[in-house]
């Protein structure tokens, strides 16, 4: 009777984690979802618009994993990927401007680094592990 009561209380712990993990998961992507971030660091580099010819990158993650973004210089539509706190992210196909500033390609190769998200009031943290690769500020609706 003793290992009966030792099991379920086991699974109700184990049910009551799962159904946090899950809300807490969607709570945060309904708070993003539709609405354009701009980023703001990059791997510890802080990214001044006045020091780029067309602005910040932007991210707007979509419905059904659908990702769109501006990284500096050219558009991109991609994919993102949402698994319990994992989160992968693919730009897909990108415009071909010629560039002549570097952080396009630090935005792109910070992207395929991301494996998790965090959202703090207005700020948006792209993490691999716990490690903040890019940060993104709240810009649009």
């Amino acid at each position: 009777m003793k290992k009966s009561k030792v099991l379920k209380s086991f699974f109700v712990l184990l049910f009551t984690i799962q159904l946090f993990t899950c809300c807490s998961t969607s709570s945060i992507l309904s708070q993003v979802v539709g609405k354009e971030f701009s980023v703001t660091v990059i791997k510890g580099n802080i990214i001044e618009a006045s020091k780029l010819e067309n602005g910040l990158p932007k991210i707007t993650f979509g419905e059904n994993g659908i990702l769109t973004g501006f990284t500096g210089c050219n558009t991109f539509n991609g994919s993102y990927k949402l698994e319990s706190n994992l989160l992968s992210l693919e730009p897909g196909s990108i415009t071909k401007m010629m560039c002549y500033d570097l952080t396009e390609m630090d935005f792109l190769n910070a992207l395929k680094e991301v494996t998790r998200w965090k959202l703090e009031g207005n700020n948006l943290y792209l993490l691999n592990n716990e490690k903040s690769v890019i940060t993104l500020i709240l810009t649009g609706k």
